[in-house]
């Protein structure tokens, strides 16, 4: 009996040891999938045509969110942020490249996560003035060449 119990133990050991290691899916993925899914929501397929920042980003805290493109100064960056952040440098925005956005998310005045998105999966407007969780929430126009541009939703339809 004792056997079996020790037994017991190490299988429920090595199955707990392997979940932990397991790695989750990082927040670009879970980015990039946001965005398939409202792409998919064309024409009247699955989804609302939202994306909520706040569903996306949801395994850590944040405050406020700024999407960054790579024609940003460090100057730019540091005043939208009303801080100074050492991912902003002078020559390229967090090592970001021309076909490329960084969000930066905020919490408590400092920079917790970033994540680089490829803008030909679908081009978010630069913020420089935060969003919050709450406001956080994108809609998507598609362009007569095909090309998907995520804004605020609290833009409207204007093309600001």
């Amino acid at each position: 009996m004792k056997v079996w119990k020790g037994a017991w133990i190490v299988v429920l050991t090595c199955f707990m040891f392997l979940t932990a290691c397991t790695p989750q899916p990082g927040l670009e993925e879970d980015l990039n999938a946001a965005v398939k899914k409202v792409q998919d929501s064309d024409g009247g397929a699955t989804g609302n045509g939202l994306l909520r920042m706040s569903y996306v980003a949801s395994n850590f805290e944040w405050d406020k969110l700024y999407i960054f493109s790579s024609k940003m100064t460090k100057e730019v960056v540091n005043n939208s942020l009303g801080f100074q952040w050492e991912g902003a440098k002078d020559d390229v925005v967090g090592g970001i490249n021309d076909r490329q956005c960084l969000f930066v998310f905020v919490k408590d005045d400092k920079v917790v996560r970033t994540v680089k998105h490829d803008r030909g999966k679908g081009d978010f407007v630069p913020i420089t003035k935060p969003l919050t969780p709450n406001t956080a929430v994108f809609l998507a126009d598609k362009t007569e060449k095909g090309h998907w541009i995520f804004k605020p939703a609290s833009w409207g339809n204007s093309r600001n």
